[in-house]
């Protein structure tokens, strides 16, 4: 049975949308009314998501068929990556205080965090605040 027929093209470009703007993937399924297996699965049917590497990690960057003219980009989605630096200063600025116990792990309040949930911990204050999302190097896909 071929299950690609349940993805339209307008939730390709959705389930892109949401995971570039750092989402997780049980929040993408809510939204979607689908499965978080599904789509986990589409992330790397319709390559939305690099394949993973343990040996090194890449940024995902949109190559230059996937990049939107200025006419049609769309207003929530960023102009350019940022560092994780400004990432955590930016959080500082919201009077969130967060503690660096290593390279890969953060805490705030008692809560430890990972590169990656800082990155959507950051996104989803700025979307509750109405401000475009960070796409952070090295960490979001």
């Amino acid at each position: 049975m071929n299950q690609c027929i349940n993805w339209k093209s307008e939730d390709i470009e959705t389930l892109r949308f949401y995971f570039l703007k750092g989402l997780s993937i049980k929040m993408i399924a809510r939204t979607m009314a689908r499965t978080p297996g599904a789509v986990n699965k589409a992330l790397s049917r319709f390559h939305i998501r690099t394949p993973r590497c343990f040996k090194e990690k890449k940024a995902y960057l949109p190559s230059q068929t996937e990049k939107r003219s200025n006419s049609e980009k769309d207003p929530g989605m960023p102009s350019s990556w940022t560092s994780l630096f400004t990432i955590l200063t930016w959080l500082r600025e919201q009077n969130i205080i967060v503690h660096e116990t290593s390279l890969d792990t953060f805490y705030i309040g008692s809560r430890p965090f990972s590169k990656m949930q800082i990155v959507m911990y950051a996104n989803k204050l700025r979307l509750e605040q109405g401000h475009e999302i960070f796409l952070a190097k090295d960490v979001t896909w």
